[in-house]
């Protein structure tokens, strides 16, 4: 993803934004701040490490949020430990996260908050944003329409 970090928009490093290539887990366990969001999409030729499915992970990862911090996990559907993964973040978020389907059913996206921030409910209007391209936005708008219909229908919302 570093490498190709233009292509799928990613910024550039700056004082409130840092992509780091480390071990992730190692990175997470010995962090020296806490942060706002984690974004997690560890995947290799080989699928996901162990190491950033473990219950330890993700208890690492909770402890390394603010307390109103987020954690975004890629997950794959066809991963026979897809179950398991999520019962790890449930354990280690106490409960707080939401999964998004992608559109195609073969990937979910993860959001597990360290605080309240998922259940607070947020209104207003859905809207491109200014400067976007069109189909970035469509993208972008999709995505917002499958996180808003997942909260809903989620019972732990």
């Amino acid at each position: 993803m570093i490498a190709v970090r233009e292509e799928f928009h990613i910024p550039h490093n700056d004082d409130r934004f840092q992509v780091v290539c480390a071990n992730g887990a190692s990175f997470i366990r010995n962090r020296h701040a806490a942060y706002d969001v984690l974004l997690v999409d560890g995947y290799d030729v080989h699928g996901l490490p162990g190491e950033l499915t473990s219950q330890r992970f993700y208890d690492d990862c909770y402890a390394a949020l603010v307390a109103d911090g987020v954690m975004v996990a890629n997950l794959h559907y066809g991963n026979p430990h897809y179950q398991a993964h999520l019962d790890r973040i449930r354990q280690a978020f106490q409960g707080r996260f939401l999964v998004v389907d992608d559109d195609e059913l073969s990937n979910s996206i993860v959001f597990a908050c360290k605080g309240e921030r998922l259940r607070k409910k947020g209104g207003g209007l859905i809207r491109r944003p200014k400067g976007l391209d069109a189909q970035a936005a469509d993208h972008l708008l999709a995505a917002f329409s499958r996180f808003a219909m997942a909260r809903r229908q989620q019972w732990w919302w």
